[in-house]
């Protein structure tokens, strides 16, 4: 099964994701995150970027690049299709949707590209950490966590973006309120997973 956590910068995903993989053991779960630095491309390409200034449909084509040496790295589509290892991350297509300048380009991009060379992997469960853009703006002054392009995103940029993450919310989405403590949140998330098991439990006995 894989799961992703989605959200602006501020949102408090990475804390979240890592408080939810508490409840398993090292042998049931694998924590990843995007963008993946990890391999020889990721470390050549993460100053360009996190630093670099590049039109989008270039900066999609790096952000693919990392994605498949990411899937290739952690094993991932042979994880997903033959155990039933859980597998988290922190941010996937969604992402690369809502970060870009044009997301209606990028989104139908994003489907082409991932069916060719992510190995048509979706999640199966995502959930958005919706939070208002300048509480988030000031969590990450408040934590010094403004390190990149990505984290120097103006008022207004990122107010597109958390409307991007909500407008591409379906059915494999769940929306949880940010804004609350750190506990009520992961309880939110909690009782998200289990309302997720039980639906696909039903179905599959219909």
């Amino acid at each position: 099964m894989f799961i992703t956590f989605e959200g602006i910068d501020g949102s408090g995903k990475s804390t979240q994701l890592d408080l939810f993989a508490k409840q398993f053991s090292p042998e049931q779960v694998i924590i990843t995150r995007e963008p993946y630095y990890d391999t020889p491309l990721g470390k050549a390409l993460e100053p360009i970027i996190k630093y670099g200034k590049l039109d989008q449909e270039s900066e999609l084509l790096l952000f693919y690049a990392l994605r498949r040496e990411h899937l290739i790295a952690k094993d991932i589509p042979n994880v997903l299709y033959n155990s039933d290892t859980l597998v988290l991350c922190d941010r996937y297509t969604d992402s690369t949707i809502a970060y870009a300048s044009d997301v209606c380009l990028i989104g139908e991009i994003v489907e082409d590209l991932n069916k060719k060379f992510a190995y048509d992997i979706k999640p199966h469960l995502t959930f958005v950490l919706d939070i208002d853009p300048k509480a988030a703006q000031e969590r990450l002054l408040s934590r010094g966590k403004v390190n990149d392009k990505f984290d120097l995103a103006d008022l207004e940029t990122m107010k597109k973006r958390r409307q991007a993450f909500l407008k591409l919310a379906g059915e494999r989405h769940i929306i949880i309120d940010a804004s609350k403590s750190i506990d009520e949140v992961q309880l939110a998330i909690q009782n998200g997973f289990e309302k997720y098991k039980q639906r696909m439990l039903e179905l599959s006995s219909d």
